[in-house]
């Protein structure tokens, strides 16, 4: 889980440039009870920088905005692509 805006800066620096995103699709908006939360199934795709190797990985995103400001979101991932890509990566399974 990543908490704080910094953290989730140093997150995404750590792996810009390992992969580049080109589409977005599948994508399903939910509604919810609470009009502050958002919930979106999608499948993003892309390539692996090093080796051009094409991947694609499914999400659920839950997000609460208040006040027009992201206050949290959750990310769930299909746990067998990411396992995949990360092998593909070579990057620690932590």
């Amino acid at each position: 889980m990543t908490t704080g805006r910094e953290t989730m800066r140093a997150r995404m620096k750590a792996t810009a440039g390992l992969w580049s995103f080109h589409t977005v699709d599948e994508v399903t908006l939910h509604e919810t009870a609470d009009p502050e939360v958002a919930i979106a199934e999608f499948r993003v795709h892309g390539r692996i920088t090093a080796t051009g190797e094409p991947f694609a990985l499914t999400y659920i995103n839950v997000i609460r905005v208040v006040h027009g400001l992201i206050v949290s979101s959750r990310d769930f991932g299909n746990p067998q692509e990411s396992l995949t890509l990360r092998t593909a990566l070579a990057v620690p399974i932590e």
